[in-house]
């Protein structure tokens, strides 16, 4: 108490290290002299599985960034809908203090998003007709349709040539999405489903990402390889796909 501690305490992470004397301890405590917390996180698919991994890591609550998610008024102030919120939490390994709360960390997000979107990838999305949502979408079924990243640049084509063709996506991933069924065969019935994001159905790019894209995904979304495929499908090693110019060709 003769340092005054009790009256300026700082919650956060501390590094405490083996043989540091009291005053060290009290010096950095009283100064809030917080070790950062490095916090990776790679494509996610709802605002839940984000929240686990953020609020394991960080003091910001589980249940405060989940409803930030719904609320359309907060996102609207970042730039967003409710749709389309998603694009903005790029993947990548970043450092926060730990007591982070949920504005702390949607603020950081929000400005790590306009750095990745700087005026060269903004103007390539351009030069392509596409805007920054448009290519997180995407990037975001080429994230869920693929986990060789050496093919991304190929299935991106294959939705550039499909999207120029007037042609339905018919990705099985955003059907997926609608209805939140992963891992399981999609039935004909599912071909049904009455959702914007069922690209069986509806023409065009779904209304926002299905997950959120990886750094590869997003570079293949920007970047996507030249030739004139429309199909593509699952090879036997369960990773790779072969690609096709001809309904006959990939019927085969």
């Amino acid at each position: 108490s003769r340092m005054g501690y009790p009256y300026s305490i700082k919650p956060g992470r501390y590094k405490i290290v083996k043989g540091m004397s009291n005053k060290k301890l009290i010096t950095i405590l009283r100064a809030g002299l917080q070790t950062p917390t490095r916090i990776t996180f790679t494509g996610f698919r709802t605002p839940q599985q984000l929240a686990g991994r953020i609020s394991a890591q960080l003091e910001a609550d589980s249940a405060d960034l989940v409803a930030a998610f719904a609320n359309k008024e907060l996102v609207a102030e970042y730039g967003f809908t409710t749709e389309t919120f998603i694009a903005m939490f790029i993947p990548n390994t970043y450092e926060f203090f730990w007591n982070t709360g949920a504005k702390g960390f949607f603020d950081r997000m929000k400005r790590e998003y306009d750095a990745f979107w700087n005026e060269t990838r903004s103007k390539k999305a351009a030069d392509m007709g596409m805007d920054r949502i448009e290519v997180s979408t995407l990037a975001s079924i080429v994230e869920e349709e693929t986990r060789a990243d050496e093919e991304r640049p190929k299935v991106a084509r294959v939705i550039y040539n499909r999207l120029d063709k007037g042609m339905r996506l018919q990705m099985d991933s955003t059907l997926q999405y609608a209805l939140q069924k992963y891992g399981q065969r999609m039935l004909e019935t599912d071909l049904q489903t009455d959702s914007p994001y069922n690209t069986y159905l509806n023409t065009g790019l779904p209304p926002g990402p299905i997950c959120s894209p990886g750094a590869a995904s997003l570079r293949a979304a920007l970047r996507p390889e030249t030739g004139k495929w429309i199909f593509f499908v699952s090879n036997a090693d369960g990773r790779t796909h072969t690609f096709s110019v001809t309904e006959e060709e990939h019927l085969k």
